[in-house]
């Protein structure tokens, strides 16, 4: 599951070409992910469009690389300090199912 916010890049399954801009090609969801398997980005060029999620059991996107040295982009300190990735995925969320750096809802 991909929140809103939540900053990606390129997955495994890419087939746009440059529409996320040159590399690192980031950009920041901005739509939940529809029950159609669909997902919307925001690029960091300002472009914008939707990608595969689930859709024909293709994944288009995946959680962007935290910068080396620190945190996840937009992300904040996690408990006790610790810088918090974005590869993190809340154990108590039972929905959530982590699969390398792809990110599935069950």
């Amino acid at each position: 599951m991909m929140k809103i916010g939540t900053r990606v890049m390129r997955g495994v399954d890419w087939k746009w070409g440059d529409q996320d801009g040159p590399a690192p090609g980031l950009g920041r969801v901005i739509g939940e992910l529809g029950e159609d398997g669909w997902i919307r980005v925001q690029w960091d060029t300002s472009s914008t469009n939707s990608y595969r999620m689930g859709k024909e059991g293709k994944y288009d996107l995946k959680l962007a690389e935290p910068p080396p040295g620190g945190s996840a982009p937009g992300r904040g300190l996690g408990h006790r300090g610790r810088h918090r990735s974005a590869h993190m995925i809340p154990q108590s969320s039972p929905q959530i199912q982590a699969t390398g750096n792809i990110v599935t809802s069950r």
